[in-house]
């Protein structure tokens, strides 16, 4: 078996090029690209101007989740002592 080994490798070969070259490669592209500004020196200003245009939306979707978070655990809390800790029984239909 460790004379077929590299046969097998070769095998293997386009499937992790396509890899490299479809994922691995533009998400390192985007990563870099992410950290720099338009002169390639290092820099935050794309994660500023993302949150100066999508702030609020970041801000009201919070509100979103924390807000339907309590509201079902309320809710799940009061259906919990209305049981009583009894077996709840529920319609079929």
């Amino acid at each position: 078996m460790p004379e077929r080994r590299p046969v097998l490798l070769l095998l293997v070969a386009p499937a992790l090029a396509m890899v490299l070259v479809l994922f691995v490669y533009p998400l390192g592209y985007s990563l870099v690209s992410a950290f720099t500004d338009r002169s390639g020196q290092p820099s935050l200003a794309n994660f500023a101007k993302t949150f100066d245009l999508y702030g609020t939306d970041i801000a009201f979707t919070l509100v979103i989740v924390v807000a339907s978070t309590a509201l079902i655990q309320s809710i799940g809390k009061l259906r919990q002592r209305r049981s009583d800790g009894k077996a709840v029984a529920r319609d079929a239909g």
